[in-house]
């Protein structure tokens, strides 16, 4: 019975967070989302103690780039960062080429 207690206390103590506050993989953070126009967003990542990098993501073409440079690189469902290029685009729009494009998030 302890056991049990014990697991239920611990779920209810993982936090449930929104998405400008997820944890993606190891210590990279979403810090803030801003949608540019109806198919581009630029995200500000926290990667822990070295500061921060931009995502830069073209939801229409599915393509991202990091740190100023331009969206050019395809989107891979395989790529925890670029998950969050998926998300992004998610918010800003559920017709986005890049949302319908099948894969397994993470």
């Amino acid at each position: 019975m302890r056991i049990v207690l014990l697991a239920a206390a611990a779920v209810a103590l993982i936090p449930v967070a929104a998405f400008a506050e997820e944890l993606i993989g190891g210590r990279l953070k979403v810090v803030s989302v801003e949608l540019l126009a109806e198919s581009q967003a630029v995200i500000e990542l926290g990667n822990g103690s070295s500061g921060t990098e931009v995502l830069w993501v073209d939801c229409a073409l599915g393509e991202w780039g990091y740190n100023g440079e331009e969206a050019g690189f395809p989107v891979k469902p395989d790529e925890k960062s670029q998950a969050i290029a998926y998300r992004a685009c998610k918010d800003a729009s559920n017709t986005s080429p890049l949302v319908q494009q099948p894969g397994s998030w993470h």
